[in-house]
This record gives structure tokens, C-alpha cells and sequence, in this order.
């Protein structure tokens, strides 16, 4: 069985034009999107992107008020799986990603030298590595991988509503 068949959010078919560039480089490559779900994408591209790489995606169509994956600028991601696939006579990769931070801006050379505290442990970290939750809550690659790998449950949801500063 595929990585890709256990999933934790449906997938909703929707395509769309996009961009994506390796970590730390502005070197922007066109790709289609086919779906999307809460927490990740999928699209096709003529090269291959190893599992664990993280990327950054670029909406072409930004719609910050319509609901879909347009409604964030860009996305910073990990590749999650990938496949090969033939279209139309050529060799093309399909790539699962996790989305790791939303943005409504580009990620530009400046975010390198900001620097934020993760909520969680408090290590400061360049911002490129802090992760945001949709509640706001900054964590770093470690914390977020840790929550996320929590089972949902008490424990999760308290360390979450702490982190927050809703702990009544």
C-alpha cells in the first residue's frame, strides 16, 4: 500500500496553477496542482523530490478571501511521498506534501535573519525553521513533529490550549 492512502483529511480535487522552489533558493518551477487537503497538497512535476525535502509553494492565484489552498500566498512544505507517473508520453513525479507554514507573503532572503522562540521547548531559531499552527502558536520542526505525532486526545489538547494561553 501507498504512503499516500492513509491519510488524516480528505482530499479535495481542485486544480490550480503553482510554483515551487527547493528550501533556501528563489528558484521558482512551474507545477500543477491536483488536490488538497487541510494539511497538505498534491501535485505533478517533471523532476523528482525526495521524501523529507522541505520546498516552498507559491500560489499564482492568491484569493486571501475565498476559501482553498489560494487563500494563502505561499506555503513552506515537506515532501511526504512520491510516485512516478506517466502523461502524455513523458515521465512526470507525482509529490504528497505536508504543509509546514502558511503564508499571505513570498518567502524572501529576509526571513532567513529573523529569528523567533518556539512556544513549546523556547529555543530561538531563524524563523525560516519555526512552524506556525493555524492558532498561532510557533513551534519548531522538533515540537511541531512531536505534537502532531501526539494521538488526539486530553494530553494533546491541553498542551495545545497552554500553548495558546487558554488555560481555564
Amino acid at each position: 500500500m501507498f504512503p499516500y492512502a492513509k491519510r488524516n483529511y480528505s482530499r479535495n480535487n481542485y486544480k490550480a496553477h503553482i510554483l515551487y522552489a527547493d528550501y533556501k533558493t528563489d528558484n521558482y518551477i512551474d507545477a500543477k496542482m491536483f488536490n488538497y487537503s487541510q494539511n497538505g497538497m498534491y501535485f505533478e512535476i517533471a523532476r523528482d523530490l525526495k521524501p523529507g525535502t522541505d520546498i516552498y509553494i507559491e500560489m499564482v492565484n492568491y484569493l486571501p478571501d475565498e476559501p482553498g489552498p489560494e487563500a494563502y500566498k505561499a506555503y513552506k512544505a515537506n515532501v511526504r511521498w512520491r510516485r512516478k507517473t506517466q502523461k502524455q508520453g513523458a515521465l512526470r513525479y507525482g509529490i504528497g506534501i505536508e504543509y509546514l507554514y502558511k503564508s499571505h507573503i513570498v518567502f524572501a532572503d529576509k526571513i532567513y535573519k529573523i529569528t523567533c522562540s518556539c512556544d513549546l521547548c523556547g529555543a530561538n531559531k531563524p524563523s525560516r525553521e519555526i512552524c506556525k499552527e493555524d492558532d498561532c502558536v510557533c513551534l519548531c520542526h522538533n515540537c511541531y513533529r512531536y505534537l502532531n505525532a501526539l494521538p488526539d486526545g486530553t494530553t494533546k489538547a491541553n498542551i495545545k490550549r497552554i500553548l495558546v494561553g487558554n488555560v481555564i
